[in-house]
């Protein structure tokens, strides 16, 4: 509950167990200075009730991430790259301007709760269609 409108490429530290970074006014998640450079002891982050627009090529960064929640933003964009999310189990991008899901969901196998209400979807996701886990 700030008013932080944008986060450095310092937010990206190894140790990092729980990110919050929730109910501010972020925009855009920054670039990895270090692309091989991966949160790899991060569980959980929280980036909802901001004003993301994407989440882009950086989700790699979150790859150890088991709960991610992006509800409450403008996200109109998720990028295909969240097949790299292999360890997700929670995933909520509620509330946002989702109208389509990419094929890549299909990839987080790990995956049991998914949130896509009140978003712009007009159909079940694909990524979605034929699975037992959700």
């Amino acid at each position: 509950n700030n008013r932080i409108h944008s986060i450095t490429s310092e937010i990206y530290n190894k140790s990092i167990v729980v990110l919050l970074l929730q109910n501010n006014e972020i925009v855009h998640l920054p670039e990895c200075k270090e692309p091989q450079h991966v949160m790899s002891m991060l569980s959980e982050i929280n980036i909802s009730h901001n004003k993301l627009l994407i989440l882009d090529h950086k989700l790699s960064i979150f790859a150890r991430a088991e709960r991610f929640d992006a509800s409450h933003n403008n996200i109109a964009l998720l990028a295909e790259n969240i097949s790299s999310m292999k360890q997700v189990k929670y995933l909520d991008l509620s509330h946002n301007e989702l109208q389509d899901i990419p094929a890549g969901l299909s990839s987080c196998v790990k995956l049991n709760y998914v949130d896509l209400s009140y978003n712009k979807l007009t159909i079940v996701p694909l990524a979605l269609t034929g699975t037992n886990r959700v």
